[in-house]
């Protein structure tokens, strides 16, 4: 699967290794003088050799148990948490962040800076404070900057690549699945964008949500409040617990700083933790979703062409929805773009536009990475020698896909 490991994972499969070979080579030992033993030693010996033995397996058995602490601990020790707050009064989202409601949140500071793989202290300091009630998840992001006039900013339109521009984006694990989430940005414009990642690597900005955000710029810094429904997303009311991390992109230097010590925005697994939720208190509107369609075409010499057909949203509960469509033509939804073929053998490609077959689709979508090994080099080298000599080949390896 193409999505990256944990390196908890990791962490563990060399722990596995490493203790399946020390029991071998102990065994084999163990086996060895076991033979030497009964041929050479008396009973005296024999018996002092034993403790001897008992002795170093226990010395073994330490050493292991060590190395185990030693590697597994960072699988718990680099969590980040965070805990929301609930208020009973919610924040003004002005982008402001003077109501006294945020003074009561707590706040995660010690951001990394993400590059070429690896992470970093960032050297400017960004603060994320988070607060909920039961309609809204509320963030503050505080984002030191020492030049603002630096600051790249583009007057666009929504679900552009707000990340080309100085902005912050908020990312929500639900489920706590470390696989899928949800992605909030704002750049210093206050243009906003959303999209859904699934399975760590499948994007889908063609997901829109109804939530709100603003940003404020100060002489030093610059600030931004998110409100985000509940009901925009979904979720288990049983889970305290969701993912979470906060990625602030500075392009003036090409820096990326993370929350999560992870130097990819996308990798799920190595989130932190935002605790402290009461999920039974939210109030969440269970809308019913219709989206009807007709059309009708009057065409010379031809009978009249009319269609139509509806499409249904029905929510069951936060975390599950039922979708039901009706001749689902929607060619009338929403026009493709023009596009232009001077390629007589390349196709174009139309994205997917329909609402029914768009729900659901990022968890059956897998990027495959496809290599050519060396036997499938050394196949086709055997098959070229064999057209010229006409003799048959006799053993011969076929190419994996990875």
């Amino acid at each position: 699967m193409p999505y990256i490991i944990a390196n908890g994972l990791q962490r563990i499969c060399f722990v596995k290794t490493l203790l399946i070979s020390l029991l071998r080579f102990q065994g084999r030992k163990k086996n060895k003088k076991k033979v030497t033993i009964i041929l050479s030693l008396n009973p005296t010996t024999l018996q002092m050799r034993t403790m001897e033995k008992v002795k170093k397996m226990r010395w073994s058995c330490a050493l292991i148990w060590i190395l185990i602490a030693l590697l597994t601990t960072p699988l718990f020790a680099n969590t980040q948490t965070i805990r929301a707050i609930w208020v009973d009064s919610p924040p003004v989202i002005d982008g402001a962040l003077t109501d006294t409601v945020w003074q009561q949140a707590e706040v995660a500071a010690n951001f990394f800076r993400a590059k070429e793989g690896t992470t970093y202290p960032a050297e400017l300091n960004t603060e994320v404070m988070v607060l909920y009630d039961e309609e809204m998840l509320y963030i503050g992001v505080r984002c030191e900057e020492p030049d603002m006039k630096s600051l790249r900013e583009t007057m666009t339109r929504r679900d552009s690549f707000v990340w080309q521009n100085d902005c912050i984006e908020v990312m929500l694990d639900t489920y706590h699945d470390q696989r899928n989430c949800y992605i909030f940005a704002i750049n210093t414009l206050g243009t906003q964008a959303d999209e859904r990642v699934g399975n760590e690597s499948v994007f889908d900005m063609s997901w829109d949500a109804k939530w709100e955000a603003k940003v404020k710029k100060n002489p030093n810094d610059w600030t931004a409040e998110f409100a985000i429904p509940f009901r925009e997303v979904r979720f288990d009311r049983r889970n305290t617990t969701w993912g979470v991390n906060f990625w602030r992109v500075r392009p003036i230097n090409g820096q990326s700083h993370s929350w999560a010590k992870t130097a990819f925005f996308s990798r799920v697994s190595e989130f932190g933790d935002l605790t402290g939720l009461n999920l039974e208190k939210i109030k969440t509107e269970q809308k019913v979703g219709i989206l009807p369609y007709g059309s009708y075409r009057a065409i010379t010499n031809r009978s009249n062409d009319l269609a139509g057909g509806v499409d249904l949203m029905l929510p069951i509960s936060t975390h599950l929805t039922s979708n039901v469509t009706l001749n689902p033509d929607f060619s009338q939804l929403e026009s493709d773009p023009t596009q232009i073929n001077i390629s007589s053998d390349r196709e174009l490609f139309l994205p997917e536009r329909r609402p029914f077959f768009k729900e659901g689709l990022i968890y059956f979508s897998y990027h495959l990475i496809y290599s050519i090994p060396a036997a499938f080099k050394k196949l086709m080298w055997a098959q070229k020698r064999q057209a010229k000599s006409a003799t048959p080949i006799l053993r011969s390896s076929t190419p994996t896909a990875k």
